[in-house]
């Protein structure tokens, strides 16, 4: 009702899709709950969080599993952390991924490829992405054959679990290189969830914890932090507007 009063021209994403992540973020403040979600730490790429250097050695990539797993809620001893290479199959999957979750009789398993291991940002929001997954498939709150969203689904539960400045931030990774008197640059795409999704879901993670300033919103890249600031003020309109009905 009244929709027509706050049509979709703050923001940067569709009807369709500003209508799926408030209808999905609702089912994660249901599903886990809102005060679970105010007490969240949201983390960040800080000496803070993360203190000892990483080289993108097995121990360093088991840290950071421990940290997110921390974060998270997700025990440490319910996955396990495995590797493959871009000429391995797992489970008949193709290794292009960045990260698998599969759930066995014992264990839950967790692997992430090899390519990322030089970009400790990256490693972070994959296995943010996939205890996602263990929060979501593996706590049976859904099945992916019903849940044909769960992918999506799963990157909007990394922004409830405070780990949206990095899924954010790696939708889009830029690298540049040099090899002698020759130089280029490369953009990769990673993620479900585009970054202007990540900025509104963001919008919607700040104003439940009613923080529409935060301070962690300068972490984010700018693209996505201006996202953000469109959320918050479309949701802002949005709630001056529904005052003013007689």
């Amino acid at each position: 009702m009244f929709d027509w009063l706050w049509r979709n021209t703050l923001l940067s994403i569709s009807e369709e899709e500003r209508s799926w992540i408030d209808y999905r973020f609702d089912w994660l403040i249901k599903e886990f709950g809102l005060d679970d979600l105010r007490e969240i730490t949201v983390v960040l790429p800080t000496i803070e969080f993360f203190p000892n250097t990483y080289d993108g050695s097995d121990a360093d990539v088991q840290n950071i599993l421990r940290i997110v797993c921390n974060t998270m809620t997700v025990d440490r001893t319910r996955v396990r952390l495995r590797f493959f290479d871009d000429n391995t199959y797992v489970d008949g999957i193709n290794s292009g991924a960045s990260g698998l979750y599969a759930k066995t009789r014992r264990k839950e398993e967790i692997w992430l490829s090899t390519r990322i291991l030089e970009d400790p940002m990256k490693v972070v929001a994959t296995l943010s992405h996939e205890l996602a997954h263990a929060k979501l498939i593996g706590e049976k709150r859904i099945h992916p054959n019903n849940d044909q969203d769960h992918e999506k689904l799963t990157d909007l539960a990394t922004v409830y679990f405070g780990m949206g400045i990095f899924t954010s931030n790696c939708v889009l990774r830029e690298s540049y290189w040099n090899a002698g008197q020759m130089s280029g640059w490369q953009m990769e795409r990673g993620g479900y969830l585009s970054m202007n999704e990540f900025g509104y879901a963001l919008a919607l993670f700040s104003l439940a914890r009613n923080e529409p300033n935060a301070g962690w919103h300068c972490f984010l890249r700018r693209d996505v932090r201006a996202s953000l600031k469109q959320g918050i003020r479309f949701k802002s309109q949005k709630a001056n507007q529904i005052g003013q009905l007689p």
